[in-house]
């Protein structure tokens, strides 16, 4: 979790002190606890609310928000946030003129999203340059304003979503580029299979006449780039979702490919089949990413594992080949059934995990440079069996892509957690203010506050 630094919040506190003041009587003995109570905690950098309906308040923060309670009284209840304190206590409405967020980070976007729409909450939705969510906007029940941020994005979003900055357009302005960027990418891959359907499908269809290839070809490109490029605009197409089309379209194309030269199709047959592999990856990625959040780390996941099961195919098809002989169309129908089985571990993992693109591009740079260790162990121990020629490279690029996977996640961030505005991954420490609070079996005094 994120909250507002302490210098934001000694000012909005001390007016909210001061007007507690003018309520006459009551309101200097309320002025004088909440002095006691109030300043330490501002001075830890913990947020404090005043609402006109504390209860209401406290149980949206409990409930729907699902921060932890760490003490409560007839006064006022407090929020375990990690490092900091959340602090709601009653007498009025916080002074919102500040314009400050109070940001709560989060492994699980979808879910919050959904207890917010359950809890009739109106949520604004904010989206890196690739279209990945990365916070969601909206007012607690008193009107303050809230955001729930996705765990791993950078402090300057964070400290562009608390200060009240157009998140939108701020992102657009950093990257040079729109949100919703996948259509671009979509229209110029289209384009390109545009121009290779438009040989096959005329060649495949029996025509031999260059004119009509010809004409068909030079139509074909620009009518599939205009056509998805439109497409995108039409749904707001996110890059994530336009990879997802993209990889299922190229990998239903190949699968079609191999499968027909398994058979031992005719080259029109192979093409054909090719074709209606390409448009039918394409059109069942889109079924299933309808409604769906999908980043391009999720596609890039489901494509990458498919590429993996294709080459270890291969190599288990080698390493066979030394025991008996494996002709063309084994290796092929191997390195095919292989690739599916990589491709629906990979799809089934990235339901489960988003996986930053520099994480999976690091994961895939492991797993090659694994392997060519092991073809260079090859050479070096001068292998002459032709079954642990590819043993050894299969076992090093096994072994560097299992490490280069735990290497780059053992740093994943902590589970919700609270930091400062703009701290860095889960670690804090801080000198704080003497001050004493409430809890559940009587009072704690707090000098020195750390987490690792």
């Amino acid at each position: 979790m994120i909250l507002d630094t302490a210098r934001q919040l000694v000012s909005a506190v001390a007016r909210g002190v001061a007007s507690m003041a003018t309520s006459g009587t009551t309101g200097a003995v309320t002025c004088a606890l909440a002095s006691l109570l109030v300043l330490p905690c501002s001075a830890r950098a913990d947020l404090v609310l005043r609402a006109k309906n504390p209860t209401a308040l406290t149980r949206f923060y409990r409930e729907v928000v699902g921060l932890e309670l760490r003490a409560e009284d007839s006064t006022l209840t407090a929020f375990d946030l990690g490092s900091e304190t959340l602090v709601v206590l009653g007498g009025g409405q916080t002074d919102a003129q500040s314009n400050l967020r109070l940001l709560v980070r989060t492994h699980d976007l979808d879910s919050a999203r959904a207890t917010l729409l359950r809890a009739d909450v109106s949520v604004d939705e904010a989206r890196d340059p690739e279209g990945r969510l990365i916070a969601l906007l909206f007012d607690d029940p008193e009107g303050n304003p809230v955001g729930i941020l996705r765990q791993d994005a950078p402090p300057t979003w964070a400290l562009d979503v608390a200060s009240g900055h157009d998140v939108l357009s701020s992102l657009d302005a950093s990257s040079g580029r729109t949100v919703h960027s996948g259509k671009t990418e979509f229209a110029i891959w289209s384009g390109l299979h545009g121009v290779g359907l438009g040989f096959a499908v005329p060649y495949s269809l029996g025509s031999d006449s260059p004119t009509a290839i010809g004409l068909t070809m030079m139509a074909s490109g620009p009518a599939a780039a205009v056509a998805a490029y439109q497409y995108g605009k039409r749904t707001a197409l996110t890059r994530g979702t336009a990879r997802a089309l993209e990889f299922g379209g190229d990998f239903a194309m190949w699968q079609a490919f191999g499968w027909a030269g398994v058979g031992d199709l005719e080259s029109e047959d192979v093409l054909l089949s090719g074709t209606g592999g390409l448009l039918t990856g394409v059109a069942a990625a889109a079924l299933l990413t309808r409604g769906r959040e999908v980043s391009p780390g999720q596609a890039g996941l489901f494509f990458s594992a498919a590429n993996w099961g294709a080459w270890f195919g291969l190599v288990g098809a080698r390493i066979a080949d030394a025991n008996r002989y494996v002709d063309g169309d084994e290796t092929l129908g191997a390195m095919l059934v292989t690739s599916a089985v990589g491709a629906t571990a990979g799809g089934l993992t990235a339901l489960r995990v988003d996986m930053p693109e520099s994480r999976l591009a690091w994961i895939n740079l492991g797993g090659i440079l694994g392997t060519a260790f092991g073809f260079g162990l090859d050479l070096v121990l001068q292998v002459d069996d032709d079954a642990a020629v590819w043993a050894i490279p299969g076992a090093t690029g096994v072994g560097a892509l299992a490490f280069t996977t735990w290497f780059t996640g053992r740093n994943e961030p902590a589970p919700n957690s609270g930091q400062l505005l703009g701290a860095e991954g889960p670690e804090s420490f801080a000198f704080l203010a003497p001050s004493i609070t409430p809890s559940r079996t009587g009072w704690r005094a707090e000098f020195l506050r750390a987490r690792f």
